[in-house]
């Protein structure tokens, strides 16, 4: 009986002690981050109307609210130049200077370490708006706006030419330096 009773201790402490099978499996992430790059204009056409002695002498300043809408991952670049004139009176891109300011939409302003006025030119692209952040805000705030104001035919640029329709296309682009 004694060594009935000591078999069955035995096997309880042996099932006690006895360990169950265990294993893991590892699964990694590959986590690819890409830049988020968008710059769309509100509006693709500015009338100008030169129709009398002080616009000729003084030029046309316009204010397009939320003109440009920007959309960053990172810190970003606007940049503008002048496309190519068309028009009877070869307009100089020269005579249109365009300077960017905080739209009325709103978005991420912190970090913009410029807003200058820049004189347009064909051949070279002139920083517009640089900024150390990305236009991602908290909640649904991630696309920035910013107003363009549009001064064209200043300091009687346009007196003399032809009359009729002339163009001068403005190209903005959006980098990540």
């Amino acid at each position: 009986m004694k060594k009935r009773i000591l078999t069955v201790v035995c096997l309880l402490i042996l099932g006690a002690a006895r360990t169950f099978a265990q294993t893991s499996a590892t699964v990694t992430l590959n986590i690819t981050l890409s830049d988020v790059l968008s710059i769309t204009a509100a509006t693709t056409s500015v009338a100008f109307t030169f129709d009398s002695e002080a616009k000729y002498n003084n030029g046309i300043t316009t204010t397009v609210d939320n003109q440009l809408n920007v959309l960053s991952s990172r810190n970003y670049l606007i940049s503008v130049e002048a496309g190519t004139v068309t028009g009877a009176s070869s307009l100089a891109p020269g005579s249109v200077s365009v300077q960017a300011g905080v739209g009325s939409t709103g978005g991420v302003y912190t970090g913009i370490t410029s807003y200058p006025v820049v004189t347009l030119s064909s051949t070279v692209a002139a920083p517009l708006v640089t900024s150390t952040t990305s236009t991602f805000g908290t909640g649904a705030n991630t696309r920035t706006f910013f107003e363009v104001i549009y001064t064209v035919g200043a300091n009687n640029a346009y007196v003399g030419k032809t009359t009729g329709t002339n163009a001068i296309p403005v190209l903005y682009t959006l980098t990540q330096p």
